[in-house]
This record gives structure tokens, C-alpha cells and sequence, in this order.
């Protein structure tokens, strides 16, 4: 049983530290690029994705468990290519170069610039969060931290989006 305290000690003080450097941290104003077809760089407006199925995947350099997730937001990229779907990460809270970090790790989806105020407006308070958009622009999905399972998890809900749709 104190075992069980202490770890949930411990993850609660690990939380409140990231939750504190989030806050600090000043927006990005980066806006380099990846050359073309590698990924698409964009800024943060939802409205160029109207009539598609979208996963934002907010994300940052320094997350730990924002980088485990990326592999697996790349395999559903890649599983989704060429239909109505757009798969993006939302960069937030970040003073690094995103694009660079994401060129240089092999992940073409979508990139977004700048998601700081995206995250307020989707109740983000801590990555990776997950969200997916019907096509109509709701919110139909939101999970939040790292689980090998989120990949099967969004794919499934993807799908179901997809075919409710129609497209």
C-alpha cells in the first residue's frame, strides 16, 4: 500500500513540474519549413480541413511521452494517406524548432505552428493530448498521455468517422 502512495506521490509532483514548465514556456515563432514532400508545415486554422476527419496530436520538443507517441501517429498517417483525413501535429509551448525535429526523426504528417491557443480552446492542459474532429469541425474524441493502445484506440474511431460520413 505505500508502495502504491509513494508512486502516486510521485507521478502527481512529476505532473505538477510539467505543468509548471508548461506555463513558462513562451510560444514558438518559428516558422521554418521541411523541404517539399517531406511534411507540410501550417498555422493553426482549422478551417482548411473542413469535410475531413482530423487527428490534432499536440505535442512538443521536450515531452518525453509526446515523442513515444509520434511513431505511432506516423503509422496512422501513413494507414490514412490519401483519404479524407488530416493528421496533425500541434505544436504548443515550445522554444525549440519543431519542423527540424520532426524532418530530422523521418514523421511527414502535418505539422502546425503556433497550436498555443488551439490547445486553450481544446481544454489542453497536458501532452500528448489527442483529439479528433468529424468532418463537420466536433470534437468526437480527447485523450490525453501516452498509451501504446491510443494508436488502434484513434485508428478504430478514424475508421467510424469515416464511415458514419460516408467518405
Amino acid at each position: 500500500m505505500t508502495k502504491i502512495v509513494g508512486l502516486a506521490l510521485v507521478l502527481v509532483v512529476a505532473g505538477l513540474i510539467g505543468y509548471a514548465y508548461m506555463n513558462q514556456a513562451e510560444p514558438t515563432t518559428n516558422t521554418s519549413s521541411a523541404a517539399p514532400g517531406t511534411m507540410r508545415v501550417t498555422n493553426a486554422d482549422l478551417a482548411q480541413y473542413q469535410g475531413k476527419v482530423v487527428l490534432l496530436d499536440f505535442w512538443a520538443t521536450w515531452c518525453g511521452p509526446c515523442k513515444m507517441a509520434m511513431p505511432g501517429v506516423q503509422r496512422i498517417s501513413e494507414k490514412f494517406a490519401g483519404r479524407p483525413v488530416a493528421v496533425v501535429g500541434a505544436n504548443c509551448w515550445e522554444k525549440s524548432d519543431p519542423a527540424a525535429f520532426m524532418k530530422s526523426n523521418g514523421y511527414t504528417y502535418e505539422l502546425m505552428l503556433n497550436a498555443d491557443d488551439l490547445a486553450k480552446k481544446y481544454g489542453v492542459s497536458g501532452i500528448p493530448t489527442f483529439v479528433i474532429l468529424s468532418p463537420n469541425g466536433e470534437q468526437v474524441y480527447k485523450s490525453v498521455g501516452y498509451d501504446p493502445n491510443h494508436e488502434q484506440e484513434i485508428a478504430r474511431i478514424i475508421e467510424e468517422q469515416l464511415a458514419k460520413n460516408k467518405l
